[in-house]
């Protein structure tokens, strides 16, 4: 779907690692550090809008300084975590460059959580985190997949919408599907008003829309007839491992008078 753009907004600002055996890399598994899901973790992470975005930057920035031969670049960790929600330790599962793993524990070590409680009492807790970078059109790398969902945007805090998933949502009957939706205001048709507007849907594991928020608006009662049009949309919902989950996408959607 070209005009369905699926915003990916996972990125890690990267410098150089101390290596410190108290908080930096471990060579075996914590058994003391009890494994969550994805799930689980997504609510665990700060409540911050721009958490996710800065990451993205990040990452991107020192994925195009990398001067690899591979096409695809994967990465993958085990993040540890104390009960308090404190960093505790990064374990490296499948290493690119032990270079670029010192830069990234860098960023990771400044990650706090909520805390996680079993019986009331704090429990150390750890996590899995994938993510690939592929080379663009400039032969440059550039993230492609995170199972790290983004956190407190919309709803409750315990609502987590990923940004990215192995299968992202298909919207049912293209981009056609919404384009027929849409009621161009009266107003703005008056005033020769045009302009694009780009709307985040965030979607259930159903398929259904059950919130917008405009990214980039354009005003003049396009952003809400934009808002209404995709909130009437069906989608195929994300799929991690072929389980659906909930996902956020990001559509733009152009006003422009004939």
């Amino acid at each position: 779907m070209k005009n369905l753009i699926a915003f990916l907004i996972f990125a890690v600002t990267l410098t150089s690692c101390q290596s410190n055996s108290s908080d930096s890399f471990i060579p075996s598994y914590a058994k003391e550090f009890k494994m969550l899901e994805a799930e689980s973790v997504s609510s665990r992470l700060v409540t911050d809008p721009l958490f996710a975005e800065n990451l993205t930057k990040g990452l991107n920035q020192l994925l195009s300084e990398y001067s690899g031969m591979d096409e695809t670049l994967n990465f993958e960790y085990i993040i540890y975590a104390n009960g308090d929600g404190s960093f505790s330790k990064l374990k490296v599962v499948k290493s690119v460059s032990p270079d670029l793993d010192k830069l990234i524990y860098e960023k990771v070590k400044n990650w706090n959580f909520t805390s996680y409680q079993e019986n009331g009492e704090n429990k150390n807790f750890q996590f899995s985190w994938e993510f690939s970078a592929s080379k663009n059109s400039n032969n440059k790398y550039e993230l492609t997949f995170s199972n790290l969902p983004t956190v407190g945007i919309f709803g409750s805090n315990n609502d987590s919408y990923f940004i990215q998933a192995e299968q992202m949502p298909e919207l049912i009957g293209g981009v056609a599907a919404i384009a027929k939706n849409i009621v161009y205001p009266e107003e703005a048709k008056k005033a020769g008003i045009e302009g694009r507007v780009f709307v985040k849907a965030f979607i259930d594991q159903n398929g259904d829309v059950v919130g917008t928020k405009v990214i980039k608006g354009a005003g003049n009662g396009l952003d809400e007839a934009a808002e209404k049009a995709v909130m009437q949309a069906k989608f195929k919902p994300g799929l991690i491992k072929g389980k659906p989950v909930k996902c956020e996408v990001a559509i733009p959607i152009m006003f422009k008078l004939q």
